[in-house]
């Protein structure tokens, strides 16, 4: 694994932690945020594996990926300042979604062959994504915040544990 890509997922990873953290001191209700702190920390955790892969793989000097990455970190702290806004937090998790669908595609199209399986399911795994962020949103909107943002959160959970410890999804070599 290349240093470069270790040590970015490791800055965004504790970048991500650290205003999550800063922002939950700004929540009033602690057990109402609950389900979407556990759905940031799993998009976390899940986010330092996914960086540590595929930046790797990505160009450094990708203009457009390097924007896209900003625009990414942007939601990441939107998401953050959102815990106690079921709705708001959603509509953000969605935009994260889709733009890091935008990102692989892109990346698709510029990688090399033996790495298309890999995007491809990445690109797979993002979309469903918007899809389960716009269920969950639609729920929301429909006045079950609270249930939709905790069904998000337990997907998200047990995708990890599938994703990371299960069958380990993040491995380049297995894709090769």
């Amino acid at each position: 694994m290349a240093y470069y890509a270790k040590r970015k997922a490791m800055l965004a990873t504790a970048g991500f932690a650290f205003f999550g953290t800063l922002f939950l001191f700004t929540v009033d209700n602690f057990l109402y945020a609950l389900p979407a702190l556990v759905f940031y920390a799993m998009l976390v955790i899940n986010t330092y594996y996914s960086i540590r892969c595929f930046s790797s793989i990505a160009s450094e000097n990708d203009k457009i990926a390097k924007v896209i990455d900003i625009g990414l970190a942007v939601l990441y702290l939107a998401l953050a300042s959102a815990f106690d806004d079921i709705q708001r937090f959603l509509t953000i998790a969605l935009f994260l979604f889709e733009l890091a669908t935008l990102k692989y595609i892109m990346l698709l199209k510029a990688s090399a062959p033996e790495y298309k399986n890999l995007i491809r399911n990445k690109i797979l795994l993002d979309a469903l994504g918007v899809i389960s962020c716009s269920l969950a949103l639609t729920l929301a909107l429909l006045g079950y915040s609270f249930y939709s943002i905790w069904f998000l959160a337990m997907l998200l959970l047990a995708a990890n544990i599938r994703l990371i410890l299960i069958k380990p999804f993040y491995k380049i070599e297995l894709m090769q």
